[in-house]
């Protein structure tokens, strides 16, 4: 995922690029990257979710990430939000030696009917786990959605409809889904316990 680490820049719909200067006086859609047709799914679209992912991670602070407004995709009603998450990295795939703790804006998909659950202390489920992105040896927290209603994410390239495999790097941290959970998630309680 070499590009999704703010590397790249973002042409957002108001023509600027994503450097964290948008914030939510200036209009609930104005952040919306030019790769996202805000009238069509954005899971039916990869360089959508990508071009989301990258325009959140360009916030570098949790005040900037906060700061900017819901999108509201009209085809099945999703809501997208930036959130600032806490993020765990290790340094590798398959030890649980942390690398790296530290916070990183993140795209997510508001589940309006679904409450925020704490993935380190509530009982596991799909919508309150961690996610480990494989390649970058990382387990990521979600926050909650300015709601209190669960965030679920990070959305990426892997969160699109007929992702290839080249596009599939995440997975959930949770057992008896599938694909099964990768490795990285054996790592889950160091990474709670990390700050």
């Amino acid at each position: 995922m070499g590009d999704t680490n703010g590397e790249t820049a973002v042409t957002l719909g108001d023509g600027s690029s994503g450097g964290g200067t948008t914030g939510p006086d200036t209009g609930p859609d104005t952040w919306a990257p030019e790769a996202c047709d805000l009238g069509e799914s954005p899971f039916l679209s990869s360089d959508c979710l990508h071009a989301l992912q990258l325009a959140c991670r360009s916030q570098d602070s949790a005040k900037g990430c906060e700061s900017l407004p819901p999108l509201m995709f009209s085809d099945g009603g999703y809501i997208v939000h930036c959130g600032w998450s806490k993020v765990v990295r290790f340094t590798d795939g398959n030890s649980c030696m942390v690398e790296a703790v530290h916070g990183r804006c993140e795209a997510g998909l508001e589940h309006t009917l679904i409450g925020c659950g704490d993935a380190c202390s509530d009982t596991p489920e799909l919508h309150s786990t961690l996610r480990a992105i494989t390649d970058e040896f990382e387990l990521v927290e979600m926050p909650c959605a300015p709601g209190g209603t669960a965030l679920g994410g990070p959305l990426g390239r892997a969160s699109a409809v007929g992702a290839p495999p080249e596009h599939q790097n995440t997975g959930t941290c949770l057992d008896g889904v599938t694909p099964a959970p990768p490795p990285l998630c054996d790592c889950l309680s160091i990474a709670c316990e990390a700050r």
